[in-house]
C-alpha cells in the first residue's frame, strides 16, 4: 500500500493517477478525499495520521505551507515509524536550508533534517518554482489580462510541472534505488517570470502582461484575497530569493530518473491553455 498525504494538491493527485493507472494500491489522504480509497485526516491529529498510513510500503510525505507545517511534518514521521515502509518520500523545495533566510526554505531545510533523524528510509524530493503556480492567478489572467509577482525581477528560475515531479515521486515509491537520495527537480531552461508570461500569451492567444510589484503591495493583495499573513510572508519570502537568483537552477534529474526529458514552459503552456482564456 502506497500512501499520498496531500491526495487532492497539484503534485499529490497527480502522482496517485500514475501509480493507480499501474494498478497499484494507493491510498490519499486529504481533509477532503475525491476518492473512494482515499481517506480524510488532519495531519496536525498524530492518531488520525497513524490510522492513515497503516499498512503503508511506502509514503510521500506532503504537508501544506500553515504556521504548524513542522508540527504535522512529526506527526507523519512518527506514523511511518509504526508503518514500517521501504521508503518516505518528502516534497521539498530546492532551496531547502535549515539556516535559509526565508521561512520556505527554512521550514523544508528543518523538515528535510527531521526526517534524516528519524531513522526512516527516506528520499527528498526538492522541486524549483512549481509551473503550475501559474494556475492560481487564472482569474487574474482571464479577466485583466496579467500576470503578477513580487520582487523577482529579471531573475531566470528553473521552472519544473508539477506532472514531472509527479512521475519521478512514482518511480521513488516503486523502489529502492533512491533512499538516502536528495533529487532536485527542474524543468529544461532557465527562463524569467516575464518570459514565462509572454510564453502564455502566445498559447491563449493574446497580449498578456506582467507586472512584479513591491512587496508591501503585493502584501496587501494577498491579504485582501483571503490569503492568511503567515501564506504571505511565505510567498513572497520566496520570490524574494527567486530575485535573488536562488531559483535560477537547471538539472537533469527527472530525465535521470523517469528517462523522459523534463517538459518545457511552453508545453505547459499550451496544455493548460484553454484554463486562461475567457469562456463564452
Amino acid at each position: 500500500m502506497i500512501v499520498v498525504t496531500g491526495a487532492t494538491g497539484n503534485v499529490g493527485g497527480p502522482t496517485i493517477e500514475i501509480l493507480r493507472s499501474r494498478g497499484l494500491k494507493v491510498r490519499g489522504v486529504s481533509r477532503h478525499p475525491e476518492h473512494p480509497d482515499d481517506v480524510a485526516a488532519d495531519l496536525a491529529d498524530l492518531d488520525a495520521v497513524k490510522a492513515a498510513l497503516a499498512g503503508a510500503t511506502a509514503v510521500f510525505s506532503i504537508v501544506p505551507a500553515e504556521p504548524n507545517q513542522l508540527d504535522m511534518e512529526k506527526n507523519v514521521i512518527e506514523a511511518a515509524k509504526v508503518a514500517g515502509p521501504q521508503v518516505v518520500a518528502r516534497l521539498s523545495s530546492l532551496g531547502a536550508n535549515p539556516e535559509g533566510e526565508d521561512s520556505v526554505s527554512r521550514v523544508h531545510g528543518q523538515a528535510e533534517k527531521l526526517l534524516e533523524e528519524s531513522g526512516l528510509p527516506y528520499t527528498h524530493v526538492r522541486g524549483n518554482y512549481f509551473m503550475q503556480m501559474f494556475l492560481t492567478q487564472v482569474d487574474t489572467v482571464v479577466n485583466q489580462g496579467l500576470f503578477a509577482t513580487c520582487c523577482v525581477g529579471s531573475a531566470q528560475v528553473g521552472f519544473v510541472d508539477t506532472r514531472d515531479i509527479a512521475e519521478v515521486a512514482a518511480k521513488v515509491l516503486t523502489s529502492t534505488d533512491y533512499v538516502g537520495k536528495t533529487l532536485k527537480l527542474t524543468g529544461p531552461e532557465l527562463l524569467t517570470f516575464a518570459e514565462c508570461v509572454a510564453k502564455l500569451g502566445t498559447a491563449v492567444g493574446k497580449d498578456l502582461k506582467f507586472y512584479d510589484m513591491n512587496s508591501d503591495d503585493y502584501r496587501n493583495i494577498l491579504i485582501g484575497a483571503g490569503v492568511s499573513e503567515y501564506l504571505a510572508g511565505h510567498i513572497i519570502g520566496l520570490y524574494q530569493r527567486v530575485g535573488a537568483g536562488g531559483s535560477a537552477v537547471i538539472t537533469d534529474e527527472v530525465a535521470m530518473v523517469t528517462g523522459t526529458p523534463a517538459r518545457s514552459f511552453g508545453t505547459f503552456a499550451a496544455d493548460y491553455a484553454d484554463r486562461f482564456k475567457l469562456k463564452n
